[in-house]
């Protein structure tokens, strides 16, 4: 039996490395949260300080955002079971539209699993474009760009994002469950709502003003918002190509995106339950 076969590995090594990743996320968020600028080392410079390299960073930082959520939803959907309006819709479909279904339903989910990978690195490159100038564009500085905010946003962005996704979650959870809701206090859903609010405007204000601020300080500029009533000065940053570049990557990427998974597994579910129909 090969080491990596061994309960050994599979017991207390792998749960090690893991935890290792851990240590090494909440190292590199301490770093760049105490000003240190992590964008400038290169992978061997970040490896012997035990820090990660952006994108690593930022896609732990997804996967800690996310991980409570499905472990708080797991759980309850263990004790409770399925949601009431599911069950009753599977008791009132035809065969053809449980074909139909269980095809949409795994395409959309595998469509899924590259969700976040591409709107994020969409949106990075959105902000890399609309964090410079035009005449200060090249190619290696749009990389530092891009770099500097994988870190500046998985190093700030952890706990608003994972309060939203639970939120989201419950909220959801509740919304297929009308009895169950019922039997919860109202109280709940209100905190909730406060609390899904108070976090998306703690977020907002991150992307809007915190992080680019040192963003653009980062990348040469004085980082002051300028108002319409303010002269212009040579080291003023581009707000505006920021601003049209934040909400670009936002709800319009997300609509663009959703809109293609959606379209794909109908169209293919559609094709697939008539040819499996034929074929029967």
């Amino acid at each position: 039996m090969s080491d990596n076969q061994s309960p050994l590995h599979q017991l207390i090594l792998k749960p090690a490395k893991q935890l290792l990743d851990l240590k090494k996320y909440m190292r590199t968020r301490k770093a760049v949260r105490q000003g240190e600028e992590l964008a400038d080392f290169d992978d061997k410079e970040l490896a012997l300080k035990g820090l990660l390299s952006p994108w690593p960073f930022n896609i732990q930082e997804t996967v800690y955002a996310t991980l409570p959520t499905f472990i708080i939803i797991g759980f309850m959907n263990f004790l409770f079971g399925k949601p009431e309006i599911t069950t009753q819709l599977t008791e009132e479909t035809t065969q053809r539209d449980k074909i139909f279904n269980g095809i949409y339903e795994s395409t959309l989910n595998f469509l899924d699993t590259f969700t976040i990978p591409i709107i994020t690195t969409v949106a990075v490159l959105l902000i890399a474009w609309g964090s410079l100038k035009k005449k200060d564009t090249s190619p290696q500085k749009k990389k530092h760009a891009m770099h500097s905010y994988l870190y500046y946003d998985g190093a700030h962005g952890l706990v608003p994002q994972a309060l939203i996704v639970l939120c989201i979650a419950l909220l959801e959870w509740f919304q297929l469950r009308p009895s169950m809701g019922r039997a919860f206090p109202e109280e709940i859903t209100i905190a909730l709502a406060v609390l899904f609010y108070a976090s998306s405007i703690y977020l907002v204000w991150l992307i809007g003003r915190k992080i680019p601020k040192r963003l653009f300080q980062k990348l040469g500029y004085s980082g002051r918002v300028k108002h319409f009533w303010n002269k212009s000065q040579p080291d003023d940053p581009p707000w505006s190509k920021y601003t049209l570049a934040v909400f670009l990557g936002g709800w319009p990427l997300v609509a663009v995106w959703v809109g293609i998974i959606f379209t794909i597994s109908y169209c293919f579910a559609y094709v697939a339950t008539e040819l499996k129909i034929l074929l029967v």
